[in-house]
């Protein structure tokens, strides 16, 4: 009997892109679901090896930033609220949704 373990990525996995199908929520490597594409994209980063948030005081490395927050408390004694003002200056949030329309420009402006 075969049980996947989500955690781990296929043995022999070597690419390091991962294939989406058109909805973009199902990974085309191991045939997982997800019920958003964001969750999708996190999950992809176990295959790909990609681990963006690198530790500020030593070489640990990991696809989380709530894992980066649990390391640094407890490996470096930082304090939460000192990691969320740190990680704020240092990781840059990719914009959520879609852009904002502005409003068309008014012709009475002078």
């Amino acid at each position: 009997m075969f049980f996947f373990n989500p955690l781990r990525a296929p043995q022999g996995t070597t690419t390091t892109t991962v294939e989406l199908t058109d909805d973009g929520r199902t990974c085309l490597e191991c045939g997982r679901q997800f019920f958003d594409a964001m969750t999708m994209r996190r999950h992809s980063q176990l295959h790909t090896g990609e681990m963006p948030f690198n530790c500020f005081y030593c070489d640990y490395k990991t696809n989380r930033k709530e894992s980066l927050m649990s390391h640094c408390v407890k490996k470096h004694e930082m304090e939460p609220e000192e990691f969320k003002a740190r990680a704020r200056a240092t990781f840059v949030a990719k914009p959520r949704g879609r852009p904002k329309r502005m409003p068309p420009p008014r012709g009475d402006m002078m």
